[in-house]
This record gives C-alpha cells, sequence and structure tokens, in this order.
C-alpha cells in the first residue's frame, strides 16, 4: 500500500517522537540511578558520622569513669594491699573493699562491668556481669599494650560472650603501679537500635572466626542477618573501602564496612540502607 505523503510525515515526526522520548526516559532514568545512589553514599557517610560520635561519646564516659577510680588514693591502696597478698584470693577484707567500691560507682556511674587486675594482668576482682575470660591479659589487643606502655587505652572486644566497649588504664599507688582497670559497655540491641533511630538506618555488628563472620548483634531479623552472613565474601573484601551492595531478601542494600576499633578485635559494623527504596520516587 503505498503512503501519502501526509503519512509518510506523520511516520516520520512518530519515529521520530518514539527516539526523542525514549532518549528521555533512559537519561532520565540513569541520572536517576546516579542521584539516588549519590544520595545514598551521602547517608551512608552520615550514618558513619552518627556512628563514630555516638561510640566516641561512650569512650569517652569509660575514661572519665577510669580517670574517677584512678584518682581515688583508697581505692589504689586496697589494690595494693590485695596485690600484695597473693592477689587477695585469700583475703576477704581487700578484695572486699575493691569490690564494694567498684559495685558503688557501677550504680552511680552506669557503666556495665569493671575489672581489677594485677600489675602482671592477673585478675584480682570483677563486677558481676558478663564473666569474660581473661586468659592471657598480656596478649589481648587492648590490654596487652597498656601493660607494656602503662598509658590508657581504650577499644573493642569481640568475644564469644558478645561485643564491648571498653577502657584500660594503670592504677598506681604513691608513683608505684599497683595493677589495671578495665571498665566496659556492652554493645547490645540497644547500642544497635539507638544508632538506628538517629540515622535510619539498619546497622550490623559481626565477629570474625577464621575465614567465617558470626553475628553479635545487630537492627535486622534473623532471616535478614543469615542472608547478610551469606555474603561474607563480599563484606570482608569492602571493610574500610567503597559501599557495596548486597542482596537481602528480596531488596537491594548498599551497605558500609568498617573495621570496629583496631583491627585486631576482630570485629566489624556494616551500615546498611536500602537502594530500592531510594531509587522508588525516581522510577
Amino acid at each position: 500500500m503505498k503512503l501519502t505523503l501526509g503519512q509518510r510525515i506523520f511516520l516520520a515526526f512518530g519515529g521520530l517522537l518514539v527516539v526523542v522520548l525514549g532518549l528521555a526516559v533512559g537519561t532520565t532514568y540513569y541520572r536517576g540511578n546516579v542521584i539516588s545512589q549519590q544520595a545514598v553514599a551521602e547517608a551512608l557517610a552520615s550514618i558513619r558520622t552518627v556512628q563514630q560520635g555516638y561510640e566516641s561519646q561512650r569512650f569517652r564516659q569509660l575514661r572519665l569513669i577510669s580517670e574517677i577510680f584512678a584518682s581515688d588514693p583508697y581505692f589504689s591502696s586496697y589494690v595494693a594491699e590485695a596485690s600484695g597478698s597473693d592477689l587477695g584470693l585469700g583475703n576477704a577484707v581487700d578484695t572486699g573493699s575493691i569490690l564494694d567500691l567498684l559495685t558503688e560507682r557501677q550504680r552511680d556511674l552506669g557503666f556495665d562491668f569493671a575489672m581489677v587486675l594485677s600489675s602482671s594482668g592477673k585478675l584480682i576482682a570483677r563486677t558481676e556481669g558478663p564473666q569474660i575470660a581473661m586468659d592471657d591479659p598480656a596478649k589481648d589487643p587492648v590490654v596487652g599494650p597498656v601493660i607494656q606502655s602503662l598509658e590508657s587505652a581504650t577499644g573493642y572486644w569481640f568475644r564469644e560472650e558478645g561485643a564491648f566497649q571498653i577502657a584500660v588504664v594503670p592504677l598506681a599507688d604513691e608513683e608505684a603501679l599497683v595493677g589495671f582497670l578495665v571498665t566496659g559497655l556492652i554493645v547490645d540491641e540497644k547500642f544497635a537500635e539507638e544508632i538506628k533511630n538517629i540515622s535510619g538506618s539498619e546497622l550490623a555488628f559481626l565477629r570474625t572466626t577464621g575465614a567465617r563472620l558470626e553475628p553479635v548483634v545487630g537492627t535486622l531479623d534473623d532471616e535478614e542477618m543469615q542472608a547478610l552472613l551469606a555474603q561474607g565474601d563480599a563484606i570482608g573484601g569492602a571493610v574500610n573501602g567503597d559501599p557495596v551492595r548486597l542482596q537481602i531478601g528480596d531488596r537491594v542494600w548498599l551497605a558500609s564496612v568498617s573495621a570496629a576499633g583496631d583491627a585486631k578485635s576482630g570485629g566489624i559494623s556494616v551500615a546498611l540502607t536500602s537502594l530500592d527504596k531510594a531509587l522508588a520516587n525516581f522510577r
């Protein structure tokens, strides 16, 4: 069938219109993806800032608690007496006095646990709460350097018992080293939820055990956490690097992965924000 001039012009303009609209839609979709991913990346950076600020506030709290203990001459004297009598194991008065002060300050200052170590790092006394093993304090990534340098430090513990923020300070009695104080706060669901409420992100703390990742605490449900752990290679390769895409359930997430404290702590934190949710308005 032979087309008239008008029909040919109509088809030509129609084809041109389809091409222009296709280019416009494609360009808009591409730019929308770019803009939304930039927004997600900026949100992740903001999340990290919130998390680091919250962590720093808790470390400052622990340092202040430790300084209060270290500046108390009675407390240091009790530790000196306990250390000088077979670590106080046969002297209920000395260790009892230490525990009384620890328990009293625990109520007043709100830390979750405390330990007193001798100058060689052996356990003298500890408060009730998490019973964390201290088999060889000299090899502990946070306690060990303090024993060597006699300079206070803060850091993370990732153990089978859970995750903790701790501060370690040396204790002196008339300028003589008598032991060390360890104070700690638990990294629990409340900690993760408070960061989520401020940042609007999901958060997971994981523990590295050899080549495996194990869950510690987070805001994901059990099914989502298992889906996250199944992508251990991607998570491990993204530590302290660029955000990585992860598939969790039927949703795509952008995740920022970082070491929690010193790399020797064996813990990592994963902040996640939904890429699908960010793209929804553009789509």
